[in-house]
């Protein structure tokens, strides 16, 4: 059987493969969800900074966890930065603004 060529094969998802363009959402959403998750644990655990920060990404976004832990298994499913509703790309700067959003 012959070998799949590396830009034909999907990479097997327990790899843990990044495409390189989503490389700096993955980092920074991963790091949202762990201090969510610590601020939720033990809200004195993080400084004046994270905490502002956390609040205000929490009024704005209810499900702030749920969208976060979404758009991490769209980076590793390999549908991240496309518009659940069009089907287009969305914007890098969009992205880099919301790495969460879905539209």
């Amino acid at each position: 059987m012959p070998k799949p060529s590396p830009k034909t094969a999907r990479p097997r998802r327990d790899l843990l493969w990044i495409e390189p363009q989503w490389a700096w959402h993955y980092r920074t959403l991963v790091a949202l969800r762990d201090h969510l998750v610590q601020e939720q644990k033990s809200p004195q655990a993080t400084d004046k900074f994270d905490r502002d920060f956390i609040r205000a990404l929490l009024a704005r976004e209810p499900d702030a966890l749920g969208e976060i832990n979404a758009a991490i298994e769209r980076i590793l499913g390999g549908d991240y930065g496309v518009c659940e509703t069009t089907g287009r790309r969305i914007s890098p700067q969009r992205l880099r603004a919301a790495p969460w959003t879905r539209r």
